[in-house]
Protein backbone atom coordinates (compact mmCIF):
# COMPACT_ATOMS: atom_id res chain seq x y z
CA UNK A 1 0.00 0.00 0.00
CA UNK A 2 2.64 2.44 0.69
CA UNK A 3 4.82 1.45 -2.35
CA UNK A 4 1.87 2.20 -4.09
CA UNK A 5 0.93 5.67 -2.61
CA UNK A 6 4.38 6.88 -2.89
CA UNK A 7 4.68 6.20 -6.49
CA UNK A 8 1.56 7.86 -7.04
CA UNK A 9 2.98 11.01 -5.22
CA UNK A 10 5.66 10.93 -7.45
CA UNK A 11 4.11 10.99 -10.55
CA UNK A 12 2.19 13.48 -9.36
CA UNK A 13 4.94 15.64 -8.59
CA UNK A 14 6.53 14.98 -12.40
CA UNK A 15 2.97 16.36 -13.88
CA UNK A 16 3.42 19.36 -11.66
CA UNK A 17 7.19 20.18 -12.80
CA UNK A 18 6.29 18.91 -16.45
CA UNK A 19 3.75 21.51 -16.37
CA UNK A 20 5.45 24.38 -14.54
CA UNK A 21 8.52 23.82 -17.59
CA UNK A 22 5.61 23.71 -20.02
CA UNK A 23 4.19 27.09 -18.94
CA UNK A 24 7.61 28.55 -18.35
CA UNK A 25 8.61 27.80 -22.20
CA UNK A 26 5.22 29.42 -22.81
CA UNK A 27 5.58 32.26 -21.39
CA UNK A 28 9.28 32.96 -22.87
CA UNK A 29 7.95 32.17 -26.24
CA UNK A 30 5.63 35.02 -25.74
CA UNK A 31 7.72 37.59 -23.98
CA UNK A 32 10.79 36.81 -26.20
CA UNK A 33 13.03 37.43 -23.01
CA UNK A 34 12.83 35.81 -19.49
CA UNK A 35 12.72 38.58 -16.89
CA UNK A 36 14.84 38.18 -13.72
CA UNK A 37 11.55 37.36 -11.35
CA UNK A 38 10.60 34.36 -13.50
CA UNK A 39 13.78 33.02 -13.09
CA UNK A 40 14.07 32.89 -9.42
CA UNK A 41 10.55 31.98 -9.18
CA UNK A 42 11.79 29.11 -11.55
CA UNK A 43 14.60 28.54 -8.96
CA UNK A 44 12.11 28.58 -6.15
CA UNK A 45 10.14 26.02 -7.89
CA UNK A 46 12.88 24.07 -8.77
CA UNK A 47 14.14 24.19 -5.31
CA UNK A 48 10.64 23.12 -4.10
CA UNK A 49 10.32 20.21 -6.42
CA UNK A 50 13.90 19.28 -5.06
CA UNK A 51 13.00 19.34 -1.70
CA UNK A 52 9.21 17.58 -2.59
CA UNK A 53 12.01 14.98 -4.27
CA UNK A 54 14.25 15.02 -1.12
CA UNK A 55 11.14 14.64 1.23
CA UNK A 56 10.03 11.76 -0.60
CA UNK A 57 13.22 10.02 -0.71
CA UNK A 58 13.37 10.61 3.07
CA UNK A 59 10.21 9.14 3.08
CA UNK A 60 10.97 6.30 0.97
CA UNK A 61 14.30 5.58 3.15
CA UNK A 62 12.26 5.81 5.98
CA UNK A 63 9.61 3.08 4.81
CA UNK A 64 12.86 1.19 3.63
CA UNK A 65 14.13 1.79 7.28
CA UNK A 66 11.09 0.62 8.98
CA UNK A 67 10.18 -2.42 6.79
CA UNK A 68 14.04 -3.82 7.69
CA UNK A 69 12.87 -3.14 10.99
CA UNK A 70 10.17 -5.53 10.76
CA UNK A 71 11.72 -7.81 8.93
CA UNK A 72 14.64 -7.62 11.60
CA UNK A 73 11.73 -8.09 14.45
CA UNK A 74 10.33 -10.82 12.32
CA UNK A 75 13.68 -12.73 12.25
CA UNK A 76 14.23 -12.28 15.91
CA UNK A 77 10.96 -13.30 16.66
CA UNK A 78 11.37 -16.84 14.83
CA UNK A 79 15.12 -17.18 16.20
CA UNK A 80 13.11 -16.89 19.57
CA UNK A 81 10.04 -19.45 17.94
CA UNK A 82 12.97 -21.83 17.11
CA UNK A 83 14.72 -21.89 20.59
CA UNK A 84 11.74 -22.05 22.17
CA UNK A 85 10.98 -24.87 20.25
CA UNK A 86 14.52 -26.42 21.26
CA UNK A 87 13.62 -25.85 24.46
CA UNK A 88 10.96 -27.63 24.61
CA UNK A 89 12.28 -30.25 22.67
CA UNK A 90 15.31 -30.83 25.09
CA UNK A 91 12.46 -30.96 27.90
CA UNK A 92 10.41 -33.87 26.34
CA UNK A 93 14.06 -35.34 25.25
CA UNK A 94 14.61 -35.11 29.30
CA UNK A 95 11.07 -36.60 30.13
CA UNK A 96 11.63 -39.03 28.19
CA UNK A 97 15.42 -39.83 29.74
CA UNK A 98 13.92 -39.68 33.33
CA UNK A 99 11.30 -42.30 32.17
CA UNK A 100 13.60 -44.92 30.85
CA UNK A 101 15.93 -44.12 33.91
CA UNK A 102 12.69 -44.86 36.02
CA UNK A 103 11.54 -47.50 33.95
CA UNK A 104 15.54 -48.70 34.08
CA UNK A 105 15.36 -48.56 38.07
CA UNK A 106 11.98 -50.71 38.23
CA UNK A 107 13.15 -53.18 36.04
CA UNK A 108 16.29 -53.46 38.51
CA UNK A 109 14.34 -54.23 41.73
CA UNK A 110 12.60 -56.34 39.79
CA UNK A 111 15.49 -58.22 39.26
CA UNK A 112 16.58 -57.84 42.37
CA UNK A 113 13.64 -59.32 44.37
CA UNK A 114 13.43 -62.24 42.23
CA UNK A 115 16.83 -63.04 43.05
CA UNK A 116 16.06 -62.81 46.94
CA UNK A 117 13.24 -65.24 46.11
CA UNK A 118 15.49 -67.76 44.61
CA UNK A 119 17.51 -67.64 46.89
CA UNK A 120 15.77 -68.04 49.57
CA UNK A 121 13.82 -70.94 47.92
CA UNK A 122 17.03 -72.35 48.00
CA UNK A 123 17.75 -71.97 52.06
CA UNK A 124 14.31 -73.76 52.70
CA UNK A 125 15.24 -76.40 50.68
CA UNK A 126 18.48 -76.48 52.64
CA UNK A 127 16.45 -76.63 55.86
CA UNK A 128 17.83 -72.69 56.86
CA UNK A 129 15.92 -69.97 57.55
CA UNK A 130 15.71 -67.04 55.36
CA UNK A 131 16.82 -63.75 55.24
CA UNK A 132 12.96 -62.31 56.26
CA UNK A 133 12.48 -65.24 58.83
CA UNK A 134 15.59 -63.85 60.86
CA UNK A 135 14.55 -60.65 60.72
CA UNK A 136 11.11 -61.64 62.08
CA UNK A 137 12.24 -63.65 64.41
CA UNK A 138 15.25 -60.93 65.79
CA UNK A 139 11.96 -58.56 66.05
CA UNK A 140 9.77 -60.49 68.11
CA UNK A 141 12.90 -61.36 70.41
CA UNK A 142 13.65 -57.41 71.06
CA UNK A 143 9.76 -57.19 71.70
CA UNK A 144 9.86 -59.65 74.43
CA UNK A 145 12.92 -57.78 76.02
CA UNK A 146 12.86 -55.40 78.64
CA UNK A 147 14.58 -52.45 79.30
CA UNK A 148 18.18 -52.77 81.01
CA UNK A 149 18.03 -50.53 83.76
CA UNK A 150 21.24 -49.65 85.68
CA UNK A 151 21.54 -49.17 89.41
CA UNK A 152 24.52 -48.68 91.33
CA UNK A 153 25.63 -50.72 93.76
CA UNK A 154 26.12 -48.87 97.53
CA UNK A 155 28.84 -50.28 99.15
CA UNK A 156 32.35 -49.07 100.68
CA UNK A 157 34.02 -49.82 97.92
CA UNK A 158 33.62 -46.58 96.05
CA UNK A 159 34.70 -44.32 98.84
CA UNK A 160 38.13 -45.90 99.28
CA UNK A 161 40.76 -44.41 97.14
CA UNK A 162 42.08 -46.78 94.11
CA UNK A 163 45.73 -48.00 95.18
CA UNK A 164 48.22 -46.73 93.01
CA UNK A 165 50.35 -49.55 91.57
CA UNK A 166 53.01 -47.98 89.26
Amino acid sequence: YNIQLVKKQLEELKKQQEQNKDQKQDKNQKSGQCDQKDQDQENKEQDSSDKGEEQQENKDGQQDQDQDQNQQKNQDAEKEGEQEQSQQNEASEADEKEQQEAAQKAAEEKEKEHNQQARDQQRRLQGKMTSEEARQLLNSLKDEEGKLNFVPVADDRSEQETSKDW
